[in-house]
């Protein structure tokens, strides 16, 4: 009904101004509506929640709201845009628009307070956040007198966890429970989180914090054990004062129920087993105990004393121990477990349900009675890899029984997250595909690229492009097809350059374009294998296609022609024994040919600031009045030039902006 009226108006003025050359009664009629609060109110939170992908358009609005709809901004256009900026990990602007806020004075909102402590955490520059956390958060208190609330208290949590500073955080949730404030399930995660940025001893910390979890009778949820998943796949061990440690804590984490098991047991006449079976831990008593548990080993060594106590503790549980016990253990140690030889037969029959009576000992079970004596015979100084760390969970499936007895389901993420765990064998890859059957994991084309991914990048196998297109097959089977995804993991399968041909041949019929990750693809094969042959093939579609490699890309490049040099150098010296074939040697050579005009016409690609993505030129008010003031003086000066020719005014408005733009394109 408005466009209707709109072109009504319009014909009138074509009508009753014919004589209208210049347009100057027109143009009062093609003046764009003016954009309200409203409009801008909802348009910046539509983008700003898109995360980084809205981010920029979310700003550009912002901007636009001030300087061209000269709107002053409420706190329900800073909240959305703190929001964007914590998801996308803009911690500065985030603290700019911080300080803008303050300059209309308005006062943050709890939501605001809680993404401001976000972007903190999601920074990429750790000092920088921390230093931002730790300056917003004595803001808080001097300026506001503000105290967090239980989801502000949970993000600086996980920012001090994200951040590094897993003792600070682990001091924080004490000061939490000191202040009578009891913690929640999102506090957990969010110590989970931290364990996961300590490389070095994050698994074992992230079991001290979920034993704690589960003595407090909290009930885990699918992204918890996700969080713990993580942790055994990207941390280790740490030493062996904090293994035993952890070990050593077992036993005043049982639970109340495995408590009454162990006390009907003992009135049975049973051996009691050493250890604190009777203390449980209250709500604060946590405090203390995860500063104790999350504390660097390095910073509490334990005195003379006490490893004598330790040692003559650990000597006087394993004289206790009943015969029973100790058979257990004879049969353990013939296991596969201990056995470096038969460990891939154990990770085999950990994808399905074991007929076997001795399982590998799952940390994560409540019966820690039945735990400490089978624990003690596992050398857990060699279970440094992640194949080997999740063994001390029960494998695939004593995490999963774990999982279903606290009525969380697997799903896609926890599913690959166990994938990169197992063991990269055929047998495993084809029955953990049985098991998500199974489990009625709904198999889209997500979880096989997630297939194909682990397949081509872990199986060192030369049969590794078979088994990754036998995983192909069944998507197509499923009615799915392949995106650009699929093929990137595919590229990583690729041994030979006859086979990355034919891949690039199946995109092109798909009507897709070979991406750059791809040609990284490509090219980690290609080196790993040292294959030159493939190399020189790969060098010369990159020219043909201007493909930009990245930095890491040329230098290890460079560093193989170096090495390859340098052993054919010792060969010609007689330094090594090892005969290299005319064949390679050829290859090699064309490879060098063909590196050359390579290195000499390729550009590196840009490595641009994480930041630069999301910067919009901001404007100040100055900036505006100098432009407002630059048209008001062009608008007269053709006035005056115009009255003094005696000729007609015309649209002096639009006339001034025409020149303005005709100038700034003008200019460089």
């Amino acid at each position: 009904m408005l466009c209707a009226n709109f072109g009504t108006a319009r014909q009138k003025v074509e009508r009753f101004y014919p004589e209208d050359k210049d347009g100057y009664e027109k143009e009062q009629f093609d003046i764009v509506p003016r954009k309200n609060y409203y409009y801008y109110k909802y348009e910046i939170a539509k983008y700003a929640r898109q995360g980084p992908a809205g981010l920029k358009r979310a700003l550009e609005l912002f901007r636009e709201m001030k300087s061209v709809a000269r709107l002053a901004p409420q706190c329900e256009n800073f909240s959305p845009l703190f929001y964007g900026c914590a998801k996308a990990g803009y911690t500065r602007r985030a603290f700019e628009l911080y300080e803008e806020l303050l300059k209309y004075e308005r006062k943050p909102t709890n939501s605001s307070i809680t993404c401001l402590i976000d972007s903190c955490a999601e920074c990429p520059f750790p000092e920088y956040g921390l230093k931002r956390l730790e300056w917003f958060l004595t803001e808080l208190k001097v300026r506001f007198n503000h105290d967090l609330n239980l989801a502000q208290c949970n993000a600086a949590v996980k920012a001090y966890g994200k951040l590094g500073r897993l003792d600070e955080a682990a001091k924080f949730v004490k000061k939490m429970i000191d202040e009578g404030m009891h913690p929640d399930l999102c506090t957990f995660k969010s110590l989970l989180i931290g364990c996961a940025s300590d490389k070095t001893s994050g698994t074992t910390l992230a079991l001290r914090v979920f034993k704690r979890l589960k003595v407090v009778d909290m009930k885990p949820d699918t992204i918890t054990y996700r969080l713990l998943l993580r942790c055994v796949r990207d941390c280790g061990l740490g030493d062996e004062q904090l293994i035993q440690e952890t070990l050593d804590d077992l036993p005043a984490m049982t639970s109340f129920e495995q408590r009454l098991k162990y006390n009907q047991r003992s009135s049975k006449g049973a051996k009691k087993l050493r250890g604190n079976f009777v203390s449980t831990q209250t709500m604060t008593e946590l405090g203390e105990s995860l500063v104790n548990a999350l504390t660097e080993p390095k910073q509490r060594q334990p005195t003379t004393g006490e490893r004598n106590d330790a040692l003559q503790k650990y000597n006087t549980r394993e004289k206790h121990t009943n015969s029973n016990i100790s058979e257990v253990k004879r049969r353990i140690q013939k296991s596969s477990i201990i056995d470096a030889e038969r460990k891939q037969h154990c990770d085999n029959t950990s994808v399905s349900i074991s007929h076997e009576s001795i399982k590998p000992p799952n940390l994560l079970s409540d019966d820690h009675m039945d735990l400490l004596s089978r624990i003690e015979a596992l050398r857990i100084d060699h279970l440094r890899t992640r194949y080997d760390r999740i063994l001390l969970f029960g494998g695939l499936e004593g995490i999963i029984e774990e999982m279903l007895r606290d009525g969380c389901k697997p799903d896609m993420k926890t599913l690959s997250l166990l994938l990169a765990c197992i063991k990269p064998t055929k047998e495993n890859f084809l029955q953990f595909f049985e098991l998500c059957k199974t489990l009625k994991v709904e198999r889209d084309v997500d979880f096989y690229d997630h297939m194909i991914y682990y397949v081509s990048r872990d199986f060192q196998n030369k049969d590794r492009l078979q088994l990754a297109l036998e995983f192909l097959e069944r998507l197509h089977q499923d009615n799915l097809r392949p995106t650009i995804n699929t093929f990137e993991a595919l590229a990583l399968a690729c041994n030979k350059w006859k086979e990355a041909k034919q891949l690039i041949v199946d995109m092109k019929c798909s009507n897709l374009v070979v991406s750059r990750t791809m040609f990284d693809g490509f090219f980690n094969s290609a080196i790993s294998r040292r294959n030159y042959h493939f190399l020189t093939k790969l060098l010369q579609l990159s020219l043909a296609n201007n493909f930009k490699p990245s930095k890491t890309c040329i230098e290890r490049l460079e560093a193989l022609r170096l090495k390859t040099h340098a052993l054919l150098v010792k060969q010609e010296r007689g330094a090594i024994q090892s005969v290299i074939s005319e064949e390679y040697v050829r290859q090699y050579d064309e490879f060098c040919k063909a590196l050359k005009p390579f290195m000499k016409h390729i550009e590196l690609r840009e490595e641009s600031h994480p930041w630069e993505q999301f910067s919009v030129p901001t404007e100040s008010k100055k900036h505006e009045f100098l432009k407002f003031a630059k048209h008001m003086n062009l608008m007269y000066k053709l006035k005056m030039d115009t009255l003094e020719k005696g000729a007609r005014l015309g649209n002096v408005p639009a006339m001034a902006s025409k020149l303005i733009e005709e100038e700034s394109i003008k200019q460089p």
